[in-house]
């Protein structure tokens, strides 16, 4: 595998994105993993390199259920506010 193939697919799984197609997104995401992990398994790319495409990866396909327009993903606290854990009491 070269470096070209793993940008076009990456590609692939962005325009895929910005389709909203949710069952193109998956196969997509698990192709674009599946060819990060090989690069990053034949010294292609860094491990860390891979982690992190694949982090952001996941980030925006969590965004393609209906939460994010532009295929960017949505911010949510990972903590819960003061003010949500007051309402809740």
């Amino acid at each position: 595998m070269q470096r070209s193939a793993l940008k076009t697919t990456i590609k692939k799984f962005r325009a895929a994105v910005d389709t909203g197609d949710r069952e193109a997104v998956d196969v997509a995401f698990r192709q674009a993993t599946k060819k990060l992990d090989q690069a990053a398994a034949k010294n292609l790319i860094h491990r860390n390199k891979a982690a992190r495409t694949k982090s952001r990866l996941a980030s925006l396909c969590r965004a393609t259920d209906g939460q994010a327009t532009d295929g960017q993903a949505l911010e949510t606290p990972a903590v819960p506010t003061q003010d949500a854990v007051e309402s809740s009491e």
